[in-house]
C-alpha cells in the first residue's frame, strides 16, 4: 500500500481529493497546516497537506501532468512536491478518516462524520456524512458557505422545494430536508455520488421527501423554489445555457458556489444577468471562493 502526500492551498482541497479518488485512491484525508486561518468557524487554514491512499503506486505520467493542469484550472500555478510512502495495508484503511472532525455551520448545523459520536449536550441539527468517493464533507469553503447560506435562507423563510445540482455526497440536500424543506431533488452525473448521497440520506434517517437522480444535464421536468449548485464556474455557465432559469420558480432563489472570487465571480454575475437572473448583494466570500445568490426576475 502507498500513501501520496503533498501540500496545496486549502481552498482547492476537496477538488483535489475528488481527483485523487478519480484516479484510483481508496480515500483521501486533509490535514490543516500553517498558522493563518481561512475562516474562524470552520477552523481551517490557508494551506493543507493532502493524502491519497493507493493499492499500487501509479506511474508518474498519470499524476504529474494531470495534477498540474487541474491546479492551473483552479488558479494555482506552482506544482507541489509529491511524497510517496509505502506502508502496511492495515494502516490506510482508517488513516484517511483521522483528519475529519465535527464542523459547526451557521446557527443550527453540525457536520459529523459517520464514524464519530455526537458531542454531549449538542443542540445543533446533526448532518452525518460519509463522503466515500463523493465531493462534499463540509470542510471546504464552497460547501461550508452553501450550508451557511442555506441555514440563513431557511431561517428567513423555509422554501417548499429545492433542486440540488451536482449533489456529490448529498450534504446540501440532506441539510435542506433537516432544515425543514419538504421536497428536495438532488442530481449528479456520477453513479458513485448518487449511491453515496442515497446512503447518506439513509444514514440521516431521511425516508421521504428526498429523491436522488443520475442526471448529466439540467432536468427539464423539475421546478423548485430554491436551486443549489455547488459546482465549478464553467459548469454553472453551461447549465445557464441549458435553461437553468426554467427550473427556478418565479421569485425563486439560485444559490451558486464553486466560483473563485474575482474574474470567475464577475463572469458568473454577467452570465446570470444575461439569463435575466438578478444577483443579490452582498456576494458572500469564503476564503478565495464566493457563494452567490441570484433571483428569478419573472421575465
Amino acid at each position: 500500500m502507498w500513501t501520496l502526500s503533498f501540500e496545496i492551498p486549502a481552498t482547492v482541497s476537496e477538488h483535489i481529493s475528488q481527483w485523487l479518488m478519480d484516479i484510483g485512491s481508496m480515500g483521501a484525508s486533509i490535514e490543516d497546516i500553517g498558522q493563518a486561518p481561512v475562516f474562524d468557524q470552520g477552523g481551517h487554514f490557508e494551506r493543507c497537506l493532502i493524502h491519497g491512499f493507493f493499492d499500487e503506486k501509479p506511474p508518474a505520467t498519470l499524476l504529474e501532468i494531470p495534477l498540474q493542469l487541474l491546479l492551473q484550472s483552479l488558479g494555482i500555478q506552482s506544482m507541489p512536491t509529491l511524497l510517496w510512502q509505502e506502508q502496511q495495508e492495515q494502516d490506510w484503511q482508517n488513516a484517511w478518516k483521522e483528519n475529519f472532525h465535527p464542523i459547526e455551520v451557521g446557527q443550527r448545523l453540525l457536520i459529523l462524520p459517520s464514524w464519530l459520536e455526537e458531542p454531549a449536550h449538542n443542540q445543533r441539527i446533526v448532518l452525518r456524512i460519509d463522503p466515500q468517493q463523493a465531493f462534499g464533507t463540509g470542510g471546504h469553503e464552497t460547501t461550508f458557505g452553501c450550508l451557511e447560506q442555506l441555514d440563513r435562507l431557511s431561517l428567513q423563510q423555509t422554501p417548499v422545494s429545492m433542486l440540488d445540482l451536482g449533489t456529490g455526497s448529498g450534504i446540501l440536500a440532506i441539510a435542506a430536508r433537516k432544515l425543514g424543506i419538504p421536497h428536495v431533488i438532488a442530481t449528479d452525473n456520477d453513479p458513485i455520488a448518487v449511491a453515496t448521497a442515497q446512503e447518506n440520506g439513509r444514514l440521516n434517517g431521511i425516508v421521504s421527501g428526498l429523491e436522488v437522480r443520475l442526471c448529466d444535464t439540467v432536468p427539464q421536468d423539475v421546478t423548485a423554489q430554491l436551486i443549489t449548485a455547488n459546482i465549478l464556474a464553467p459548469v454553472i455557465q453551461a447549465m445557464l445555457k441549458q435553461g437553468l432559469k426554467g427550473c427556478l420558480q418565479p421569485k425563486g432563489t439560485l444559490l451558486l458556489s464553486g466560483i473563485l472570487a474575482g474574474e470567475q465571480a464577475q463572469t458568473i454575475r454577467m452570465a446570470c444577468q444575461q439569463h435575466q437572473l438578478m444577483v443579490q448583494e452582498p456576494i458572500h466570500i469564503y476564503g478565495d471562493w464566493v457563494v452567490m445568490r441570484a433571483q428569478h426576475t419573472m421575465n
